[in-house]
């Protein structure tokens, strides 16, 4: 174990795995709202953004952000067509 290092176990987190370090990195690209997706998957080396997509795990505050967002721009739609 490399020096200053805490095991697993006492941080809480039961396993570590490349696997989730990609899914880990892709989700907070894709949350920070700085990142194109499309250039995110360039550099993980995704052929399929619909693919990359899947290593995305959105937190709930990001999901309510999204759906205020779209109630937003449906509102304003509406106001358009009255």
């Amino acid at each position: 174990m490399a020096i200053g290092l805490l095991p697993c176990k006492k941080i809480g987190i039961r396993k570590i795995y490349p696997h989730l370090l990609r899914h880990t990195f892709i989700t907070r690209a894709i949350e920070s709202g700085k990142v194109d997706p499309i250039a995110v998957r360039e550099v993980v080396g995704q052929a399929n953004l619909k693919t990359l997509l899947r290593y995305v795990h959105l937190t709930d505050s990001k999901v309510v952000a999204v759906n205020a967002v779209m109630r937003e721009n449906k509102e304003d739609k509406s106001a358009i067509n009255e």
